[in-house]
């Protein structure tokens, strides 16, 4: 499988990606944010509870995988 970057086009499939998403429970499928580490995320949500500590059940850090079908064309 070739992973090159061909012409401005992938040739083959892309590789899968794993990121990691600060979401809300009070939206389906809502995410706030994407971060390319676990350690970023849950950065970003310890921060954000320090101001608004009543948030503490509604956020959460979950992990992604992003494969060839989520990249946009753009």
């Amino acid at each position: 499988m070739t992973h090159r970057l061909t012409s401005g086009r992938w040739r083959g499939k892309i590789p899968r990606v794993q990121v990691y998403a600060l979401t809300t429970s009070q939206l389906l499928h809502e995410t706030l944010d994407l971060f390319l580490t676990k350690e970023a995320a849950e950065r970003e949500l310890r921060e954000i509870l320090l101001d608004e500590p009543d948030w503490k059940d509604v956020l959460r850090v979950v992990p992604i995988e992003l494969d060839e079908r989520s990249v946009s064309p753009n």
